[in-house]
């Protein structure tokens, strides 16, 4: 060991270094479900909270639907989420999740909306009632990585009319450009 440097970590240990604060483990979301074994990242919570449209991407196992619930639980409004099940992923199973989501936080005006609507595609369909709704919603769309290029194609068209102060987040191994 030589004066005035630390010993090195052991063999196969990777040195983590720390950004401000240490963040607590199991934090407790305001929603009362407990995130278990989580690190908090308010960094990134604050960063992925500002603007109207966000892109989560990393590797499999890298926290982005945690990202995704600890985004959903600091959310100031109601959370829809809408989450990707299975390879070619398209309209009809956003539809699906979509309704679901609405239905279970009660949104009535925008699950209306959404099935007197059936000749558009769904996130379309929100739109008008979105533009009246005076409390911020926040949709979370996961693994969009499992999406079918008709999904990728609407998602790409309608990024630019989102909103504001209606926050998309979207989220994947992979998001196509």
């Amino acid at each position: 060991m030589t004066a005035g440097y630390p010993p090195a970590p052991p063999r196969g240990h990777r040195r983590r270094e720390a950004i401000g604060p240490v963040p607590e483990r199991g934090s407790q979301p305001r929603d009362g479900g407990a995130i278990t074994d989580h690190v908090s990242r308010p960094r990134l919570v604050e960063f992925a909270s500002t603007g109207h449209l966000a892109v989560v991407e990393a590797q499999a196992g890298a926290g982005k639907s945690t990202l995704l619930a600890e985004l959903a639980s600091h959310h100031d409004g109601p959370v829809v989420r809408a989450t990707l099940s299975e390879t070619g992923a398209g309209r009809p199973q956003l539809r699906r999740r979509l309704r679901a989501s609405l239905q279970h936080r009660g949104l009535t005006d925008l699950l209306s909306a959404l099935d007197h609507a059936t000749d558009l595609d769904p996130l379309t369909a929100l739109l008008p009632g979105l533009e009246e709704r005076n409390e911020r919603l926040l949709v979370l769309l996961d693994d969009l990585h499992l999406a079918d290029d008709d999904l990728i194609r609407l998602l790409g068209q309608l990024l630019p009319a989102w909103p504001a102060p209606h926050r998309l987040v979207l989220a994947g191994r992979r998001i196509p450009e």
